[in-house]
């Protein structure tokens, strides 16, 4: 069964781009976007926690302690965007054929 996961924009209420939300993180984070990957993998590390359940926040301190734990400057990375998200979107998932 596959997973899926949306972010609602908490300004609009309607969901929003992946790569319209990766180019916000990009210009938040002072990062270049990239023509075909997401910053740090953010979609593949926060998106599959969320579809999994979990909330941002939640996904944030997990990050977290990994950054600690490993002194990974990339699982701080997302914990930073998974923050950000948490700020900006609210989340949606769902199981589906």
């Amino acid at each position: 069964m596959a997973a899926y996961f949306q972010l609602i924009s908490k300004v609009t209420g309607e969901p929003t781009a992946f790569q319209v939300i990766d180019e916000e993180l990009c210009k938040e984070f002072d990062e270049p976007c990239h023509e075909t990957k997401y910053l740090w993998d953010w979609y593949l590390a926060i998106g599959m926690r969320v579809t999994l359940g979990k909330t941002l926040v939640d996904i944030a301190t997990e990050l977290h302690n990994i950054a600690e734990e490993c002194d990974d400057y990339f699982s701080l990375q997302l914990c930073k965007v998974a923050l950000y998200l948490d700020k900006h979107y609210d989340t949606n998932n769902w199981a589906g054929r």
